[in-house]
């Protein structure tokens, strides 16, 4: 792959990820409505999105400067598999408890961290 492949991935990335932070949010807002079942499936898509962009900027890791993005993609991996042994226990409390204190702000971490190792390759919106 060349720079130019390698850029557009970054940018392809950074816009997924940040479409996929609003849909977060959104299924917070639901959830505090009282909703449960109506995000499933929007859950579902982003937590999809998310191992996306994962593979999709695997071979990426080895050119960006030392990073945290292993870390903070593990993290966030186990934030995704906590809210869906809360879903699948159909407890939305407890999936609104894993959103707002672990998901999210693990989510928000990680993205941080890419938005900055991508930052010297693309013009992040």
């Amino acid at each position: 792959m060349d720079n130019q492949q390698y850029n557009e991935i970054m940018r392809l990335s950074a816009d997924l990820a940040e479409r996929c932070r609003e849909g977060l949010e959104q299924i917070k807002a639901k959830l505090n409505e009282g909703g449960l079942e109506d995000t499933m499936a929007y859950f579902n898509h982003i937590a999809n999105s998310f191992y996306n962009i994962l593979e999709s900027i695997q071979p990426l890791l080895g050119e960006l400067s030392p990073n945290e993005l292993e870390f903070r993609s593990k993290s966030l991996h186990e934030a995704f598999g906590a809210a869906v042994k809360a879903y699948e226990a159909k407890d939305r409390d407890h999936v609104l408890e894993v959103m707002q204190f672990t998901l999210i702000p693990a989510y928000k971490k990680w993205q941080g961290e890419l938005e900055r190792c991508f930052r010297p390759y693309i013009e992040v919106n």
